[in-house]
């Protein structure tokens, strides 16, 4: 049985993927590059596979199983991140859910503009949608 992966490997693994480089990877997240190798060969260590190929390039190549462990490692850094930013939101007064009302007379590309600029404005917030006619429209 493999130990799992800490976040901050796969931290690294992403980082190291995204700049390149063990050294740009560490320039980045402001360690040496020597902690950045060291925790990519542990993390190859741990899960018994090779995930960057070193020999004969100039620059760490993802090997096969490297780049199917780069797009799991890129998921739970993302929900990560989202975790980060939901927290962060909630001390600066976010609300964790907005219920919205809107007529179904509403022109649905108006609808996706406002509901796609709301996302991007506030990713961790959950929003409920309800859409009715003109006074049937539901109180909440």
């Amino acid at each position: 049985m493999h130990p799992n992966p800490t976040l901050d490997q796969l931290q690294i693994l992403v980082t190291v993927a995204n700049t390149g480089s063990f050294s740009a990877a560490g320039r980045k997240l402001n360690r040496a590059q020597s902690v950045i190798s060291y925790a990519i060969a542990n993390l190859e260590a741990q899960l018994g596979l090779k995930l960057f190929e070193r020999e004969g390039t100039r620059e760490p190549q993802l090997t096969e199983i490297g780049r199917a462990m780069l797009e799991d490692a890129r998921r739970m850094t993302g929900v990560l991140q989202r975790i980060r930013s939901r927290v962060d939101g909630y001390h600066q007064g976010l609300e964790a859910e907005v219920a919205l009302s809107v007529d179904a007379a509403l022109p649905s590309p108006v609808l996706v503009r406002v509901l796609k600029a709301f996302e991007a404005q506030f990713p961790t917030v959950m929003l409920r949608l309800h859409i009715g006619t003109l006074g049937l429209i539901p109180d909440h």
